[in-house]
């Protein structure tokens, strides 16, 4: 099995769970998307609300850095 066929394997098993209480509350269920070879994978909650805070301003910074390494 490709890793595509493994992450899509995963996504929909996400999708289905209810493992916890977090089931019973939720109205979505989110896959991202991108290059399955990535070396980083990151990894949030879906937005609450459409703002941009600091922490999110930093966090972009922190990446960008990162990637001009």
């Amino acid at each position: 099995m490709s890793k595509i066929e493994d992450l899509e394997l995963i996504g929909e098993k996400i999708k289905k769970c209810d493992s916890c209480s977090l089931s019973l509350s939720r109205t979505n269920v989110v896959i991202g998307e991108g290059n399955a070879d990535s070396p980083i994978m990151l990894v949030g909650e879906g937005p609450v609300q459409m703002k941009i805070c600091r922490e999110d301003r930093l966090l972009e910074e922190q990446v960008t850095s990162l990637i001009s390494y």
